[in-house]
């Protein structure tokens, strides 16, 4: 491995009916040799179920008990790999990943 840094980012994230806010940490490893290089990154993710929440907040018979935001809380595995690359002494990159909970990323 040629390289290593800490990622940490938050966002939001959505599925049909459901979504909030997602928050993730993780190492990054890049290895490779001269312009092209692979992209690994492994870490956790905390994603919160606002909308549920908010059901089970505004209908508590529903569900039979008081709901908490603790019970919408999830954390889950995060990780990802990815290509790099980037023509010698020019200062554009280009970046293609997959990941969880990102998805696709192009830049």
């Amino acid at each position: 491995m040629r390289s290593y840094w800490l990622k940490v980012s938050a966002g939001t994230w959505a599925a049909w009916s459901v979504g909030g806010p997602v928050y993730s940490s993780g190492i990054t490893a890049l290895t490779g040799l001269k312009n092209i290089h692979i992209m690994f990154n492994m870490g956790i993710a905390v994603l919160h179920d606002r909308k549920m929440n908010q059901e089970a907040v505004n209908n508590p018979y529903q569900t039979g008990q008081i709901a908490s935001k603790s019970d919408y809380i999830d954390v889950r595995l995060a990780g990802g790999i990815g290509l790099r690359y980037q023509e010698p002494k020019t200062p554009f990159v280009f970046r293609i990943r997959v990941s969880y909970p990102e998805s696709i990323y192009i830049g």
